[in-house]
């Protein structure tokens, strides 16, 4: 399913792809709020990248996107309040080109064979926190993988990231 551009909640600052191969990038500037959405059936249900510190994303529902439900990428990102269900990944910190931290507060992740995935290359690294600690249960990996497999994941996922 592909979400249509127009139903997507998005604040000003922010542009948003949808791509035929089934999922959403968010390229979000300081400012943004992406909010109160249903993504439903994609393989990934949102894929937040920014340069800068972008946006406020809470109170969104994802459920049975395949592969993630949220992916974060280079940079320092808050989730408040969503609901993942279903899938392999809840939540991905990817770090290709600068320190991912991704903080998750009041989120929750259920059904997902993995709840949150760190991905880093490259001589950076991801992190993801809960807020409250342990306010879901966390199974979290670490995988420090060659550069060329994670853009190789990222681009056959969001396209050219440059």
């Amino acid at each position: 399913m592909i979400i249509p551009w127009t139903s997507f909640q998005l604040s000003d600052a922010a542009s948003a792809l949808v791509v035929p191969t089934q999922f959403l990038t968010i390229q979000a500037s300081p400012g943004s709020i992406i909010f109160q959405n249903e993504v439903t059936n994609n393989d990934v249900g949102i894929g937040v990248f920014s340069p800068d510190q972008c946006c406020k994303i809470h109170d969104n529902k994802f459920k049975d996107d395949r592969f993630f439900g949220m992916t974060f990428l280079d940079g320092e990102y808050t989730s408040s309040q969503d609901k993942i269900s279903g899938g392999i990944v809840g939540v991905a910190a990817i770090a290709i080109t600068a320190n991912t931290v991704v903080t998750l507060v009041n989120d929750k992740i259920t059904g997902t064979s993995i709840p949150t995935q760190e991905l880093a290359c490259c001589g950076v690294t991801s992190k993801i926190i809960t807020v409250p600690p342990g306010g879901f249960k966390v199974s979290q990996s670490q995988y420090d993988v060659k550069s060329s497999q994670i853009h190789k994941l990222i681009e056959n996922k969001f396209g050219k990231l440059y």
